[in-house]
């Protein structure tokens, strides 16, 4: 059945890399055994995935891969009890008008259901709105969940569930207050990777914090459900005949972006 899902943003720093962490770490710490994916060819939040999920974590690149060999390389790597998938930029955000490449194009081909982190900063009852031209803008994306990040105040939090609860067809698995003492390392290009930061104990204090407030059962319960996905045998390799070749791979602080699939092939 292959359990996932995909945790995709209205947009970049929408707060997925924190959300799919904390998902993560409260999966590991019941006791399954997570694969991680990050959508694209990004190597600083695989490295985070990684570390938090304790696999090696996937890219699955709809740019440089065929969609037929992403199902593939999902299926043939998707062995743990749940896999969470992490999207980039906005979840329907490409190359074009088209969303070509997109996190919800990704979604699609993976039948994969959908967890949207909606930055809810100063905004209320317009947030139902903006779920609803999410859920609405392709039926063929499954979006089940929110995850809303950034409240600020019991009355903030109070208005927007309302909303949510009248107008919206989804279910609230995370709502995340606004946390003014803890935040992920960042820099103008992205995450820190891991292997720079060197307080990698705080960014878990800010993880364990953030993840009291998901609702790990509920996501257990959808990624259940996601639809089957399979795949049909595709040409392989053909190895030739000869002499064993051995290929040193150096991996520290300095060269660290790899492609997993390319080290296991």
């Amino acid at each position: 059945m292959y359990p996932r899902i995909l945790i995709a943003g209205i947009r970049g720093g929408a707060g997925k890399t924190t959300v799919a962490l904390s998902v993560i770490s409260l999966l590991v710490n019941k006791g399954l055994n997570v694969i991680a994916f990050k959508k694209g060819p990004d190597y600083i939040d695989s490295g985070w995935l990684s570390l938090f999920s304790k696999n090696p974590c996937y890219n699955l690149d709809t740019f440089m891969i065929p969609p037929e060999r992403v199902i593939k390389s999902f299926i043939e790597r998707a062995k743990g009890d749940i896999s969470v998938i992490e999207g980039n930029r906005g979840l329907y955000d490409g190359l074009d008008t088209e969303g070509t490449v997109s996190s919800a194009e990704l979604a699609k081909l993976l039948k994969c259901p959908v967890i949207l982190v909606v930055d809810c900063t100063k905004i209320t009852r317009s947030v139902a709105a903006l779920i609803n031209g999410f859920t609405q803008f392709d039926r063929e994306v499954n979006i089940k969940a929110v995850v809303l990040n950034q409240v600020a105040n019991a009355r903030h939090e109070k208005i927007i569930k309302e909303s949510i609860k009248k107008y919206c067809e989804v279910k609230i698995v995370g709502l995340l207050p606004r946390f003014k003492d803890l935040k992920m390392p960042e820099r103008h290009m992205g995450l820190l990777p891991y292997q720079e930061h060197e307080e990698k104990e705080e960014v878990r204090k800010f993880i364990d914090k953030v993840s009291q407030y998901i609702d790990i059962e509920e996501i257990i319960k959808i990624a259940k459900n996601a639809d089957g996905l399979h795949y049909y045998p595709l040409e392989s390799f053909e190895f030739l005949d000869g002499k064993e070749l051995k290929i040193g791979v150096i991996r520290d602080r300095v060269f660290q972006f790899y492609y997993e699939e390319n080290l296991e092939e």
